[in-house]
């Protein structure tokens, strides 16, 4: 190439100027659809998250629960045990020795009259 041919541009920043194009209505409606969309997966995350959250909080107060149920009936268990040898008959009748009752053969009821009672 012969030298005449060549040229020197000027490449310094002050003679370039920079025209600044403007993203137009389309870019606008891509920009405000790409925002929105990124704030629906944020917060579809943020649901997700809360979801599971109290999905294992209820599987935590479900487990205690089950524990204090099954404490309970243990509990009730015993109680029946304990209910039914406090009813023995042998039992009683020790206890009632103890207090110096005894046992008789005939029994008399008394029977008063239903006007002697109070009324109202």
């Amino acid at each position: 190439m012969p030298k005449d041919r060549l040229v020197k541009r000027n490449s310094s920043p002050k003679s370039v100027k920079h025209q600044r194009r403007g993203l137009g209505v389309l870019g606008n409606f891509t920009m405000a659809v790409s925002f929105a969309v990124g704030l629906l997966v944020i917060g579809s995350g943020i649901y997700y998250l809360n979801i599971l959250n109290n999905k294992a909080r209820v599987g935590y107060e479900m487990a205690e629960m089950e524990n204090k149920l099954a404490k309970i009936e243990d509990a009730n268990k015993n109680l029946e045990i304990e209910i039914s040898s406090l009813r023995q008959v042998e039992r009683i009748q020790a206890a009632a020795e103890k207090l110096g009752m005894v046992t008789t053969e005939k029994t008399e009821y008394l029977v008063g009259k239903k006007e002697s009672l109070a009324r109202k």
